[in-house]
């Protein structure tokens, strides 16, 4: 599959790859009901770790600022990262989301509602 690109926007791509993804991957949850997923180099829980968070559409498809592609791919960016973890439930997720230092808390964040939308909205027409 050929990446569907979301934005070039340096700004944009820095502040959902560099700080802010769970908060547009949770957006886009909710949008979509697409899993919410993690990539991190260590599990799920542990006292510290590197991770990005995207979501997994229903053609197993992974969604982020950068664009939708395949899992493998995105393994290729965050090769440092070698844990993935699909979480179950958004209660699970929340939890998680508790150790995490962030700018603006996940379900506060303007600029993941707005970029969620436009990123439905460009997969809406493309598909």
């Amino acid at each position: 599959m050929e990446l569907i690109s979301f934005t070039d926007d340096e700004e944009i791509l820095s502040y959902f790859l560099e700080g802010q993804c769970h908060a547009l991957a949770y957006e886009l949850h909710k949008l979509t009901g697409w899993s919410l997923v993690l990539i991190s180099s260590s599990p799920v829980g542990s006292s510290d770790y590197m991770g990005h968070m995207f979501v997994m559409d229903s053609d197993a498809y992974v969604i982020d600022i950068r664009g939708k592609r395949e899992l493998q791919d995105l393994q290729e960016e965050w090769y440092f990262c070698s844990h993935v973890h699909r979480f179950f439930s958004l209660k699970e997720f929340e939890e998680e989301m508790l150790g995490w230092d962030y700018l603006i808390r996940f379900n506060k964040d303007k600029k993941a509602k707005f970029w969620a939308k436009e990123i439905v909205d460009i997969l809406s027409y493309e598909g």
